[in-house]
């Protein structure tokens, strides 16, 4: 039986090679089915179903169906012991076996459905298999075979069989390849065994279905590459990278070229890295309120250290934080003075974290406001005490 199947594909590829650009028009169908419930009661249900089926390249296309039956009242859980009308509706893409027009042509085929049983709704995967028939004229057979996968409690997984005739509606539309030149001495009975329209003498992959445009060759994945040059034949990706597509180590949508935190998920708006955390933010608060100076100048005081060595751990532990310093002072002697101490000493800051903690300076940065930034009046010591002060910022 086997071998007949495969006869009749090898004949099929024969009769229709010249029309591997062919794109499916727009065809109506009707069918009859079967649903089996196998995995509940183990129950069948014929019934009726429209599809509407068009093209969108060579080898896939789009197919919508709505399918009615009454199944056993047991779907759905019922025990009213009626049976009603069970409307199923689904779109999904099949991806057939051969390019353009065949007189027999498998497919897979898989999607997204809706049901309606009574008061309940469900939703489920259809995924199968199938056979196309062309018959004479515009008009084919069509075969499914289906698993319907539950996706809510409501829906009920089962099989679905169906047979049915379909016929193209509306004005034909064929996609016609642009013409090879063919050697003097070739005639109109010239070898393709591909099948994909481009003749043995002038095909660089005789035995593989390909592409005009790659001289015979295919691009699996569509990406603008031979599958040849390709190293990732089966994923879409970049010619920079070979045919792969760009790395994303956190799957978080973000490159890792364009990801400031590749081993992090996080957002765009914070260039791939994840909010600073709230109580990250508060231990640093905590600890800039205890670092101290000498009066008047920019000699830490060993008070300071546990404050500080606390940082370096927040910062070990995370990374892919940065460090932001900022040191002020009262109005107190003169702002050329207030300056260059606010500036020393968010530096002396920085230069402990480094020396001491043996943090990458690359993670730090410092800056000095002197007197600019006060946050209270400094008519007062307590206001004047406030305002002298180290400030730390998190950041990516």
């Amino acid at each position: 039986m086997k071998y007949i199947f495969f006869s009749l594909l090898l004949f099929s590829s024969r009769l229709y090679s010249q029309d591997t650009a062919y794109i499916q028009p727009g065809a109506l169908g009707v069918h009859v089915f079967i649903n089996s419930f196998v995995q509940t009661d183990r129950s069948t249900a014929t019934g009726i179903a429209l599809n509407y089926l068009r093209g969108i390249t060579p080898r896939m296309d789009i197919n919508v169906t709505l399918a009615g039956s009454f199944p056993s009242s047991t779907f759905s859980h019922r025990q009213d012991g009626d049976k009603h009308l069970l409307l199923e509706a689904d779109a999904s893409i099949r991806e057939k076996l051969f390019p353009g027009k065949r007189r027999f042509n498998p497919f897979f085929q898989a999607g997204i459905g809706v049901s309606g049983y009574a008061v309940y709704y469900g939703a489920f995967l259809p995924a199968g298999i199938g056979l196309q028939v062309q018959l004479p004229g515009e008009t084919f057979l069509l075969l499914h075979g289906q698993y319907r996968i539950p996706l809510t409690n409501t829906q009920t997984g089962h099989y679905y069989l169906s047979l049915g005739i379909a016929g193209i509606i509306g004005k034909k539309k064929k996609r016609s390849a642009k013409p090879l030149v063919l050697p003097s001495h070739s005639d109109v009975y010239a070898k393709d065994t591909d099948g994909d329209g481009i003749v043995d003498s002038l095909d660089a992959c005789p035995l593989t279905p390909g592409l005009q445009s790659f001289k015979g060759c295919p691009d699996t994945d569509g990406d603008g590459i031979p599958d040849e040059k390709d190293k990732c034949p089966l994923v879409r990706g970049v010619p920079r990278l070979q045919g792969c597509p760009e790395p994303d180590r956190d799957k978080d949508g973000i490159i890792d070229s364009l990801d400031k935190c590749p081993d992090l998920p996080g957002f765009r708006e914070n260039e791939g890295c994840p909010p600073v955390q709230k109580e990250l933010r508060k231990k640093i608060e905590l600890a800039a309120r205890n670092i101290f100076f000498e009066t008047d100048k920019y000699d830490l005081l060993p008070a300071s250290f546990t404050s500080l060595d606390e940082v370096a751990v927040i910062l070990r532990q995370n990374p892919y934080l940065k460090l932001d310093i900022a040191g002020h002072t009262d109005n107190s002697g003169t702002p050329e003075k207030n300056q260059v101490l606010s500036e020393r000493r968010a530096h002396a800051v920085l230069e402990y974290l480094v020396s001491r903690q043996g943090i990458s300076k690359g993670r730090l940065s410092s800056a000095g406001y002197g007197s600019s930034r006060p946050l209270t009046g400094n008519d007062t010591p307590e206001g004047r005490a406030i305002n002298r002060r180290v400030e730390f910022g998190l950041r990516y």
